[in-house]
């Protein structure tokens, strides 16, 4: 393991998808709106970097600072909503999904500003509190980088966690289990009551 961020980008660098979801993402922002990459593309990128564990998917999660003022559709794009309401460019076998910080369920639950460090520590799994900041190029994130060095799955936030666990109709320890397992990484079931 060298430095995070070069090791994502080295990794991602070589994925045609990732240049050209980059630049399709770019053109539908203003130039002074924060835009980070979040989710599985993040950190299953490093896992794969760093352990050789199966590349991510093409299902891109991006976090916006406010929501979209226009939509530049690509031709081979077709625009859907996820199951948050929040737009979805999707092609052939890549998804774009745009999430404004103020849609977040954690931060609107907790009532919090919507930022980036409000994000991270709402996510359910340690793992998940991670992300790359598109317009600085660099890795975010302490304790989804420990989780990932640690190659351990734990709950990140307890409340967030039970939510999780409530959308995806799954026992807690199998939500932990089926991540940790995804990654060729360890369960931690610290703080789960089973």
């Amino acid at each position: 393991m060298n430095e995070p961020t070069a090791d994502f980008l080295k990794n991602a660098s070589t994925r045609k998808a990732f240049h050209d979801v980059i630049s399709i993402v770019l053109s539908n922002i203003d130039a002074e709106e924060e835009i980070y990459l979040i989710g599985g593309t993040v950190y299953r990128t490093l896992a794969q970097e760093w352990y050789g564990i199966v590349p991510p998917d093409c299902d891109f999660d991006f976090l916006i600072s406010k929501p979209l003022a226009r939509l530049i559709v690509p031709n081979t794009y077709v625009v859907k909503t996820n199951k948050h309401g929040n737009p979805k460019l999707v092609s052939n076998k890549i998804s774009i999904d745009f999430v404004p910080l103020n849609t977040v369920h954690s931060i609107k639950t907790r009532e919090l500003e919507p930022t980036l460090e409000n994000y991270l520590t709402g996510v359910p799994l340690t793992v998940q509190s991670i992300a790359y900041d598109v317009k600085n190029k660099r890795i975010i994130g302490n304790i989804g980088l420990r989780a990932l060095q640690e190659r351990s799955v734990k709950i990140n936030n307890p409340a967030e966690f039970a939510y999780y666990c409530e959308m995806k109709n799954k026992k807690p320890q199998d939500i932990i289990r089926e991540k940790a397992e995804s990654l060729s990484f360890s369960p931690d079931y610290e703080g789960l009551l089973f």
